[in-house]
């Protein structure tokens, strides 16, 4: 049996990536993940409020800075969206796939390894890390693919980088507007 075939997030992200136009690509690399995140987070928001025990977010305590502390936030927001995403990118994609590459390990295996440690990369600053290891799957899978494909000019560094960069821009937003 071919566990390709059989793997969801594997089916999924060949069909985002195999689109032409790498700016559809990069949307849908945002959107999927997003929605199956926000799938994810609202039924266990649902659970947890029949218990009575919705954890509060970390991302709430931006929301309790003074108006003098205007440059302090942008500097935040500026490391949360731009800064972090280079760093995530570069750590958990670029450098693990580049790494793994002279081994032979199944690319199975280095997919959900990069999800697990980007997952658990957030553990720290968020309540839930099962959206974290979905989006790490997701991605991972689409630097994979998108490297097979030698007919593609966007590096997949860049592949998901954008995508990373809008998944916290929006989460930023969320937060600023919602909470």
């Amino acid at each position: 049996m071919n566990i390709y075939k059989t793997n969801f997030f594997y089916s999924l992200t060949k069909n985002i990536v195999s689109k032409e136009n790498s700016f559809v690509v990069i949307v849908l690399l945002f959107l999927y993940p997003l929605l199956i995140n926000i799938i994810i987070l609202t039924s266990l928001y649902t659970f947890l409020y029949f218990f009575d025990k919705i954890p509060s977010s970390g991302n709430a305590k931006l929301l309790t800075f003074k108006a003098a502390d205007y440059y302090a936030k942008i500097e935040i927001i500026f490391t949360s969206v731009v800064l972090t995403p280079l760093i995530e990118t570069l750590i958990f994609f670029m450098i693990i796939i580049e790494f793994t590459r002279k081994l032979t390990i199944s690319k199975v295996w280095i997919v959900h390894t990069i999800g697990i440690l980007f997952s658990l990369a957030h553990i720290f600053t968020h309540n839930f890390i099962i959206q974290h290891y979905v989006t790490g799957v997701i991605w991972a899978w689409a630097w994979i693919l998108w490297e097979e494909d030698k007919n593609r000019r966007l590096h997949p560094f860049f592949l998901i980088f954008w995508p990373h960069l809008l998944n916290n821009g929006f989460i930023y937003l969320f937060t600023f507007c919602f909470l």
